[in-house]
């Protein structure tokens, strides 16, 4: 397990942002599927990205080169009377490479620790009618089944655990579907992305207002790049999408800095610092932009990407749409005069209140003033905090976030298991020491 033992000091100066995971998730998705060629451009792969990069291997070619990755689906197979691709598609037929797929015997998608990964591809695979074994770690296998154990068996699959994860059979048809109120976004963008490929029209009906809304959006302003669209509309904060027939069409595509990754570092701006994060577009579908405009909001100076020190103020915010930016949020809160309120966190899909929890508990441990509540956080600010010890090991937004805090604290911090940032930003640490961090890391 790594440590980094943290020095304070302030972080100055301009990093290149990651780019965006969330973007690459569906991008890897819908060229995969696509008629042609896709190049996506500032493809950077860390390990989300990589388990989902590898789980779409049965379906498509990928070959990387100077931060460009080419993608060719290899999953159409000529039919009768199919003279082209397009044709293929039309017909609805996707076979996965015969190099990965052995006929009768289900395919095999690692996880890992990866949500994002299999909440994406059950959808994917459930539609294409592959059965596949989803492995998964323990820790994730506790808390993914429910409820997609009991919606995928209404759409036409039905997913059951298994000794390493969860195995997929059955095929999804098209249809109305009303989903749970406790069903996420993901789950969601990966359904909508998958219908596409059926024969039919489908409609997706929400029982209740979806959490992280503005993930949607961006699946549906993704796809648009892709030349699928669907339609959506609201009635008492519910929403239904309508879904037709479409192909996938090949593109270039430019993936976005990331500013669900980037808000520990400009919120590390906002406490004590001037940080630019390059790359970040104030204009971008990912809901996380808002982080900026939050954090200028609390007495923070700048603007985008590029925030500076100012003094800080408590503040009140919902974190429905946006829950990961709490653990940057939270970081800052603890810095600001007054007190922050933080709502909206509790989410049974991920473990919502353990989250908090456990994100509590860990900036407590630098000297913060945080009370989980039923539906969130509470946090009394300080002119500075004390600096102490954390372990990190569960959550690389909280140990992105803690790193904030500790680089204003007024002594050495201790954080524990910090390999978890690679989950999301590899290069955490290399852009803390070019801002002026000082973290001295051992295994």
């Amino acid at each position: 397990m790594s440590t980094a033992l943290i020095t304070p000091s302030p972080l100055r100066g301009a990093a290149a942002a990651p780019p965006s995971i969330s973007e690459l998730h569906r991008a890897l998705i819908m060229s995969s599927l696509a008629v042609g060629e896709t190049v996506i451009e500032g493809f950077s792969a860390c390990g989300d990205v990589c388990r989902t990069l590898e789980g779409l291997r049965p379906l498509a070619d990928f070959t990387e080169s100077q931060k460009k990755l080419t993608v060719r689906s290899a999953a159409l197979s000529p039919v009768r009377g199919a003279k082209s691709q397009v044709d293929c598609f039309t017909a609805r037929v996707f076979r996965p490479r015969q190099d990965i797929y052995t006929p009768g015997a289900p395919l095999v998608v690692e996880c890992g620790d990866s949500a994002a990964t299999m909440r994406f591809l059950v959808p994917i695979y459930a539609v294409l009618g592959l059965p596949v074994r989803f492995t998964c770690s323990q820790r994730l296998a506790g808390r993914f089944a429910d409820p997609y154990d009991k919606v995928l068996p209404a759409l036409g699959a039905r997913l059951t655990k298994c000794e390493d994860g969860f195995l997929l059979l059955g095929k999804l048809r098209p249809g109305r579907y009303l989903l749970p109120e406790n069903i996420g976004s993901q789950f969601i963008s990966g359904l909508l992305q998958a219908l596409v490929l059926l024969v039919s029209p489908s409609v997706v009906r929400l029982s209740a207002p979806p959490e992280s809304a503005t993930y949607l959006e961006l699946t549906r302003y993704i796809a648009a790049r892709f030349g699928v669209y669907y339609t959506e509309s609201r009635s008492s904060g519910k929403a239904e999408f309508s879904v037709k027939p479409q192909n996938y069409q090949g593109c270039i595509y430019k993936v976005g800095g990331d500013w669900t990754a980037s808000s520990a570092l400009l919120a590390a701006g906002a406490i004590a610092g001037d940080v630019h994060m390059r790359g970040l577009d104030a204009t971008s579908a990912q809901g996380d932009r808002c982080i900026s405009p939050l954090l200028l909001s609390m007495g923070a100076r700048g603007k985008g990407g590029h925030l500076t020190a100012g003094r800080l103020q408590g503040t009140v915010f919902d974190a429905s749409h946006s829950p990961d930016l709490v653990p940057a949020l939270a970081a800052a809160a603890c810095f600001a005069q007054g007190v922050t309120l933080i709502t909206g966190t509790r989410r049974p899909t991920d473990g919502g209140d353990g989250k908090q929890a456990y994100l509590a508990a860990e900036l407590a441990g630098l000297g913060g003033d945080i009370e989980v509540l039923p539906d969130g956080l509470r946090i009394v600010g300080r002119p500075s905090l004390p600096g102490g010890r954390a372990d990190v090991a569960s959550d690389h937004l909280v140990a992105m976030a803690a790193a904030a805090a500790a680089s204003a604290c007024r002594g050495s911090s201790e954080l524990i298991g910090v390999e978890s940032i690679k989950k999301s930003y590899p290069a955490f640490f290399e852009d803390y020491a070019s801002l002026g961090g000082i973290a001295k890391l051992t295994d």
